[in-house]
């Protein structure tokens, strides 16, 4: 069962059992503070006997030895690189009073996966109020038509801010489409005009089909350029979920020869399955794992091959087919992209 607690006209939870009890034991919660377990009925504490089994007041030193933590163990982050535990719950209260730990540091127990301070129940009230604001009122009336229940409501400003990203976001995205399809365009007439020129022999043919070529390669250029401002974009929203990396090192480190053979496998199929694991299970607009992968694989094997070219012994065995792989793997990246931009905005809306 789950409990809120209201003090004064703040209402906080949902806490479980253990943690109203530590609570009580650390004299943050009294037997007058109005308790529900509906967020619609509200009792004194005292009146609930599992919270307060005797009349004398809090739990005694039993109570207290029950709700402590050593059976609830923390491990915590102050900067989400280097994590310190386990802790009990009384160690991580007395840091968060000492401002060892903002309610930017990251808290999460064995087997979880990290999550602000703002966002756990149990350290709700132990936060400085003059670093991080308290959890929403009780709202008095029921959630709107097509809003979900405990999703807090999102503030002017915050909406202003997901519509300018979302904005941005699609420029660049529109931008990849242009580039991506305007080089498949431009070649498939390359193609088209070589052909012609090797049927009829005409060498001006042949010359505005290489032309061509080289027109679909910028076009190319310009499609790869704005997928990573993409792919630095993605990186970037999802930075407040313990993100496996930085944007600039995501895009940066692909630049690297030979080491970003192994990087776009972090650039690509890592931040799909970083977005998927802070999305729920069961959300439609997830980042397509498998795709990504394949991308990462078929990018592997132009690239790779041209970074050969630039040892005198590989030299001359430049094949015709490393263009396809290559034009291949951006149409995969297209469909990538895709779902990686549906799966951020759905990300951004829900936080």
């Amino acid at each position: 069962m789950k409990y809120y607690v209201r003090i004064g006209s703040k209402a906080f939870g949902p806490f479980s059992k253990e943690d109203v009890l530590t609570l009580a034991a650390q004299n943050r919660v009294n037997r007058s503070d109005p308790v529900s377990t509906d967020r619609a009925n509200w009792r004194p504490a005292g009146e609930f006997p599992e919270l307060f089994p005797n009349r004398a007041g809090r739990p005694g030193p039993a109570g207290r030895k029950s709700a402590s933590a050593d059976s609830e163990m923390w491990y915590v982050s102050r900067d989400g690189r280097r994590r310190f535990g386990p802790c009990t719950t009384e160690t991580v209260i007395a840091m968060l009073a000492k401002r060892e730990l903002t309610p930017q540091s990251y808290v999460w127990k064995e087997g979880e996966r990290p999550r602000p301070f703002r966002q756990e129940s149990l350290f709700y009230l132990f936060l400085p109020a003059d670093e991080a604001p308290l959890p929403p009122e009780r709202p008095a009336d029921p959630p709107a038509a097509g809003e979900e229940r405990g999703r807090r409501r999102k503030t002017k400003g915050e909406k202003t801010l997901i519509r300018a990203f979302k904005k941005r976001v699609t420029k660049f995205y529109k931008l990849y489409l242009c580039g991506f399809f305007a080089s498949v365009a431009v070649l498939f007439i390359g193609i088209g005009l070589d052909y012609l020129g090797a049927v009829y022999r005409s060498k001006a043919l042949e010359r505005i089909a290489f032309s061509s070529y080289g027109l679909a390669a910028l076009s190319m250029l310009f499609s790869v350029a704005m997928s990573f401002v993409l792919v630095h974009r993605f990186w970037c929203a999802i930075q407040p979920h313990h993100a496996s990396t930085t944007p600039a090192r995501a895009v940066g480190f692909c630049f690297i020869p030979f080491f970003n053979l192994y990087w776009i496998f972090v650039c690509y199929f890592v931040l799909a399955r970083d977005i998927n694991a802070v999305l729920p299970e069961d959300c439609y607009a997830r980042a397509d794992e498998g795709n990504a992968l394949t991308f990462c694989i078929l990018a592997v094997i132009p690239f790779s091959f041209l970074e050969l070219l630039a040892i005198p012994a590989f030299r001359g065995n430049f094949s015709i087919v490393i263009p396809f792989l290559f034009f291949l793997a951006l149409l995969v990246q297209s469909v990538v992209l895709t779902s990686f931009r549906r799966a951020v905005f759905t990300l951004v809306e829900m936080e």
